[in-house]
């Protein structure tokens, strides 16, 4: 692996992910959060990719609460 980007990439799985996921949140994220928060949320993240890298079994984040609706969900008919 000789690309800087794609060598970043793999050492900070986690943290770019949990930059995804509240990118992906928008304006979903609470905005009380705050930077400790942030950190626990990190860390939940950082416990998915280790259990990843330990069982070879692919560990995701969920949501108690979908932080955004699909049509379906939402009573939408299409």
């Amino acid at each position: 692996m000789t690309d800087p980007k794609a060598k970043y990439r793999q050492k900070n799985r986690a943290l770019l992910a949990y930059k995804q996921a509240l990118r992906r949140a928008g304006p979903a994220a609470p905005p009380w959060l705050t930077p400790e928060h942030r950190a626990q949320i990190l860390a939940i993240y950082q416990e998915a990719q280790a259990w990843t890298d330990q069982t070879g079994i692919k560990h995701s984040v969920d949501h108690l609460v979908p932080l955004m609706r699909s049509a379906t969900a939402s009573g939408a008919s299409g």
